[in-house]
């Protein structure tokens, strides 16, 4: 009974959140992980990229990376933008372990993590997304994430910044490598 009951939930947690690739590792813990051998590239859509839980993230048509709970909890800062007409937007989890927004070509935000990011992860779990490194004596290193997810926003947050190298929404929230 219990093997149909975790079967359900997997299912109903993969229709829930249509998959940019094929191959992504699913935990029954609700995350979504791609190693960097899982590298994709999506067009922003009204539709979520991930829907986990009441923990939803948006690659809008204004350009903007949002993550929800709610309201939303934090984003990349890159609105402004016609992707839908006129302006080519696109979301990149690279092969190098970076989180990039392109817009006509030039990167306008990153989560600073290229040639350190191993896995993206999208989670309800404390953190609605982030990146780790290389696994190392049964853990590995946070190199960037977003406000945990139970957080509110803060309407007179700064927009992105860069702490150490990394692009963070504010340096209280970068954890990056010294």
């Amino acid at each position: 009974m219990w093997v149909s009951a975790l079967l359900l939930s997997i299912l109903t947690l993969a229709a829930a959140s249509p998959s940019p690739m094929g191959s992504l590792q699913r935990r029954v813990n609700k995350e979504v992980e791609f190693g960097t051998n899982q590298a994709f590239t999506l067009q922003p859509s009204n539709s979520p990229i991930v829907s986990l839980q009441g923990v939803d993230t948006y690659f809008q048509g204004d350009g903007n990376l949002v993550v929800y709970v709610g309201p939303a909890i934090w984003s990349s800062g890159t609105a402004g933008h016609n992707c839908e007409s006129g302006d080519t937007c696109r979301l990149a989890w690279q092969g190098d372990g970076n989180l990039v927004i392109y817009v006509n070509g030039v990167a306008l935000w990153s989560s600073g993590t290229a040639g350190r990011g191993e896995l993206l992860t999208f989670t309800t779990q404390s953190y609605a997304i982030e990146i780790t490194g290389v696994e190392s004596e049964g853990s590995a290193p946070v190199l960037w994430k977003t406000p945990e997810t139970g957080n509110e926003p803060d309407p007179g947050a700064p927009g992105p910044s860069v702490c150490d190298g990394a692009s963070c929404f504010s340096c209280s929230d970068c954890v990056a490598d010294k």
